[in-house]
């Protein structure tokens, strides 16, 4: 079995292994005796010199100098890994890479059992997804100019609330209340904006007292 390791590639297999730890291995594999050579950051009941288990087309004389995967593996210990290999020194040695998926699939679970596959949307009494319907408005004329909907300038609000009009998104209840939250301004300042857009707001509800 051979034991020298080209510094070149130990180096890169140590820089891999620590960016990653503890979830990737690095192995060095001898392609002519079949042994592992080297290993870092070895996964449990993984050492130097023992037997490779790789894929026949992972041998010597098919493997080439391509890169291979990435591919799905399953370790002796039941761990789902994710693999890459590269042949090295000149064909005879094989460097791999090894993600244990265990963290990340772990994660996945939790999201998955956490979403529902279905949400209904909350509504409007009156008809429609309103505050939705307002919110996409606004952060989608944001999104066009590069801007973001609570540091926008006077005459940018003016401009959003004008558009707003223009899709009829004013024509609902509490729809200035859903602005104003969106810009990160008061209600009375959307009545201004509507104002100086050319619009004609909706009325407050005034009592007058009587004698």
């Amino acid at each position: 079995m051979r034991r020298h390791v080209h510094p070149d590639v130990s180096r890169l297999a140590e820089a891999i292994a620590t960016l990653f730890h503890p979830h990737v291995e690095v192995a060095l594999h001898d392609l002519t005796s079949g042994r592992i050579v080297q290993l870092w950051n070895p996964f449990p009941g993984r050492r130097p010199g023992d037997r490779s288990p790789l894929a026949p087309e992972l041998n010597p004389r098919t493997a080439g100098t391509r890169v291979i995967g990435p591919y799905p593996l399953v370790d002796a210990a039941g761990r789902r890994l994710t693999s890459i290999s590269v042949p090295v020194e000149d064909g005879a040695g094989l460097l791999c890479v090894n993600f244990d998926r265990t963290a990340i699939d772990g994660a996945l679970a939790v999201l998955a059992s956490l979403a529902p596959a279905h949400l209904e949307p909350a509504t409007d009494p009156a008809g429609g997804d309103w505050p939705a319907r307002i919110s996409a408005a606004i952060t989608t004329w944001c999104a066009a100019r590069n801007l973001t909907p609570r540091h926008l300038t006077k005459d940018a609000r003016r401009q959003v609330v004008q558009q707003l009009d223009a899709e009829g998104l004013f024509e609902t209840r509490n729809a200035v209340e859903h602005v104003a939250a969106a810009l990160g301004v008061s209600r009375a300042t959307v009545y201004n904006l509507r104002q100086r857009a050319g619009s004609t707001p909706t009325p407050c509800r005034t009592t007058t007292a009587r004698s």
